[in-house]
């Protein structure tokens, strides 16, 4: 260990010696194996949310696209990953859904998804 290393963490040597480091060399909590704690757990990500009454499940690319076929709508980086559903509402018009909320409604000429009103107004 070099001396910038002591200087920076002054109990490294004694977590090395009492064999408390990772595999990096170091230093980190024990403290769930010393109180007898169970060890924590770990997260588990939730189901695929399903869409019954959706023509097609589509899932959003890293850079936010829907990809249908050639064609490719711009719908939002936030969305990367997930999976978002689509339904044909009238002639060459789509409503794109994620989860119980409509996001927005796209067409075959307009490449980006138009959204629809805002579910988290305040009704006055």
């Amino acid at each position: 260990m070099c001396s910038r290393t002591r200087l920076r963490y002054p109990l490294a040597s004694s977590f090395t010696f009492m064999g408390l480091t990772n595999e990096r060399g170091f230093p980190y909590s024990n403290r769930h194996r010393s109180a007898k704690i169970e060890c924590p757990v770990f997260y588990q990500p939730p189901d695929e949310p399903e869409y019954p009454f959706h023509d097609r499940v589509v899932r959003v690319t890293k850079c936010g696209r829907i990809c249908i076929g050639r064609r490719k709508i711009n719908l939002s980086v936030v969305f990367a990953g997930q999976t978002v559903g689509i339904r044909e509402v009238a002639d060459k018009i789509w409503l794109v859904s994620f989860v119980n909320y409509d996001l927005g409604f796209f067409d075959e000429e307009v490449g980006r998804v138009e959204p629809t009103s805002n579910p988290f107004v305040p009704k006055l």
